[in-house]
């Protein structure tokens, strides 16, 4: 893959907001990278970065808390991690959610769809 500029894609391929403050990254299985991106500017989401070198939206992109839903349907708030399992899931560490303060981690699958599976406190 080549350095330089990223720019990320929505789902329509139109461009979208860029990198601003990645926090961490993960690889699957397939080559894919996954980029953590925080910034202040709203891009709180999961970015994809494929083995050929194309970023889209992976999850979330606009800050709060949605759970349950597909891909840039979710919001995250400050997603600070993210790591892949063998099966192609994507968790995401986040230090708050913004509806109570809790921490939570969220899992994106497969489909697209985004859920919370670890949380302190009630939901």
């Amino acid at each position: 893959m080549a350095v330089g500029t990223l720019t990320v894609h929505d789902e329509a391929g139109d461009a979208a907001q860029p990198f601003d403050r990645p926090t961490a990254i993960c690889v699957d299985q397939w080559g894919n990278v996954f980029v953590a991106n925080c910034g202040a500017d709203g891009n709180h989401s999961v970015v994809k970065v494929s083995f050929s070198g194309t970023c889209s939206l992976h999850a979330g992109g606009k800050q709060g808390y949605r759970n349950h839903a597909q891909g840039h349907l979710a919001r995250f708030d400050t997603p600070m991690g993210v790591c892949c399992d063998a099966r192609g899931n994507v968790f995401v560490r986040m230090p708050r959610a913004t509806d109570c303060g809790n921490h939570c981690i969220r899992k994106t699958s497969l489909d697209g769809s985004v859920c919370t599976v670890a949380r302190r406190g009630a939901e």
